[in-house]
């Protein structure tokens, strides 16, 4: 275009390319801060949950079940009521009800947590962990809102089981883009993968990975009697997750009631003193990058059957006996009461700790905050501040637009406009944060990016 169209303001130009440069200097920085500062760093009490006032911190989830299970989630007002949620200083249970007629299924509970994460160390120690055949108990986290629908934002399945099993199965479901193939079962964690439909290690988290079941995940499974009646009657265990995309990994131990170590006892976790986890998964950027994972929140529920419990021959593998006479999964839940009464979930404590240690843990996280201010200003987010700039539109004033992230900086797509000011077909390639690589994903999944359009003068 002609230069006399619309020459731009060269101070605000040069305000973008200098608060750009030092964004792109901070985005250098933080990709060189070591990820073995997270070790420096102290972990500290953020929130501890058990108590008499456990459930206001909590959403009740009372919509259909999206996993397909045969049950109704009822409300806070008629859990309490009902019995089926109860809390005091030390100890909340969260059970089951009747069997509802028709297809409704059994009356259970789905809470989660009024608090959003983005990184932290979850310890909950359980008594109990509801079991049987037609169950599927689940503790878990993810993250979606309307904007980003799941898995978007992605899911960590801290504790899960079905029917009877006495291992819980640790995973995590994702988009495409997060294979942890790279890691190694004996290796980076002491327990093993799950299999997948064609017969290899699930080691995919995208929810539609080739030769894995639909929605399997990456899936680990865990320790012996890490879920099931001899934990129950053994008097549970401790679980630690610690997410931190820091340090970029994703970890889980378990330790039977007793034998947790003396640091978690006195609320002063040191997970480098734990040994191997039972599970473990990359968060490096070649393998499942942290912007996989946001906002995420915790989950207790208590399903039954369901996409995972009731699908094809797994009630049979399961639970043979009660199969035997030819009833459905959502059939045996309806019309065994008795089998029903180890559904409940008994929880003692459920502690959240963050990071309080020296600076250098954070010089990932302030030098993030740094280019997102800096950005604002060279375009990469929030309001323009140059002339020749436009949220993907043209103007009369203008015949060809280019994406870029500031004027005339690395324009990554092109468009004409059209006389009247319109912008004539998609901008090829689209405009996007991708040379950023996980960072700038990162930006954009978490809703804090968007798209540039810049005029060509």
């Amino acid at each position: 275009a002609s230069m006399s169209r619309a020459p731009p303001r060269k101070s605000a130009h040069g305000l973008a390319a200098s608060a750009m440069s030092l964004a792109l200097g901070a985005l250098v920085l933080a990709g060189c801060a070591p990820a073995a500062a997270a070790a420096d760093a102290a972990y500290a009490l953020q929130e501890s949950y058990v108590g008499p006032d456990f459930f206001s911190k909590w959403e009740f989830w009372a919509a259909p079940d999206p996993a397909n299970g045969a049950v109704t989630y009822v409300d806070r007002a008629t859990a309490v009521a009902t019995g089926l949620a109860t809390a005091s200083a030390d100890h909340v249970r969260i059970g089951t009800g009747q069997a509802l007629p028709g297809d409704m299924g059994r009356r259970s509970v789905r809470i989660q947590s009024s608090t959003v994460y983005n990184q932290g160390l979850f310890v909950v120690q359980v008594d109990h962990i509801p079991a049987g055949c037609g169950t599927w108990p689940a503790f878990w986290m993810y993250g979606e809102d309307a904007g980003h629908e799941w898995p978007a934002w992605g899911e960590y399945d801290i504790i899960e089981s079905m029917h009877e099993m006495r291992r819980t199965m640790t995973t995590l479901h994702t988009g495409p883009g997060c294979d942890q193939s790279s890691v190694g079962a004996g290796i980076d964690f002491a327990a093993s993968w799950d299999m997948g439909s064609a017969g290899g290690e699930a080691d995919n988290c995208y929810i539609n990975a080739e030769g894995q079941y639909p929605n399997q995940g990456c899936s680990q499974v865990g320790p012996m009697d890490s879920a099931g009646a001899l934990f129950n009657t053994g008097g549970g265990g401790t679980f630690a997750a610690e997410w931190d995309p820091v340090a970029q990994h994703i970890r889980t131990w378990f330790w039977p009631t007793g034998t947790e170590p003396a640091d978690v006892a006195r609320r002063a976790p040191e997970p480098a003193a734990w040994g191997l986890p039972y599970s473990y998964f990359s968060l490096a950027p070649q393998a499942c990058a942290p912007f996989h994972f946001v906002n995420m929140r915790l989950v207790f529920n208590i399903d039954f059957c369901g996409d995972l419990g009731d699908a094809e021959g797994v009630f049979a593998e399961h639970c043979p006996t009660a199969a035997a006479g030819g009833l459905t999964c959502a059939e045996y839940i309806e019309q065994h009461p008795e089998d029903m009464l180890e559904a409940f979930w008994s929880i003692r404590t459920l502690d959240v700790y963050q990071r309080a240690g020296p600076a250098s843990y954070y010089r990932h996280w302030i030098l993030l905050g740094l280019l997102v201010v800096l950005g604002s200003l060279a375009g990469l987010v929030g309001a323009s501040s140059a002339v020749g700039r436009r949220d993907l539109t043209c103007s009369p004033d203008y015949d060809e637009v280019d994406c870029g992230y500031h004027y005339r900086h690395n324009p990554r797509g092109h468009a004409e406009c059209g006389a009247q000011g319109e912008l004539l077909g998609d901008l090829d390639p689209p405009c996007s944060l991708g040379d950023f690589g996980w960072f700038g994903r990162l930006l954009r999944h978490m809703g804090i990016a968007r798209r540039r359009v810049v005029v060509t003068l």
